[in-house]
C-alpha cells in the first residue's frame, strides 16, 4: 500500500489523537462538556471518514 497524505492510516491516527485530547487535558485542568464533546465529535467524524475512505479505496481496486 502506497503511503500518501490521504491514507486512511493518517486519518485514524488523527482521529484517535482528537479522541484522547479531552481525557489528557481533563487530568490536569477541569474541562467543560462543550470542549469534551467538540473534540470527541471531531475525532469520531475523522475516524468515520477514514473508514469510508478505506472502503471506497478497496472497492475501486
Amino acid at each position: 500500500m502506497q503511503k500518501t497524505a490521504n491514507s486512511p492510516l493518517y486519518f485514524i491516527i488523527i482521529g484517535i489523537f482528537f479522541l484522547s485530547i479531552p481525557s489528557i487535558t481533563n487530568r490536569f485542568v477541569p474541562v467543560s462538556d462543550v470542549f469534551r464533546g467538540l473534540f470527541m465529535g471531531i475525532g469520531i467524524g475523522i475516524l468515520l471518514l477514514a473508514l469510508i475512505y478505506r472502503r471506497k479505496k478497496t472497492i475501486d481496486q
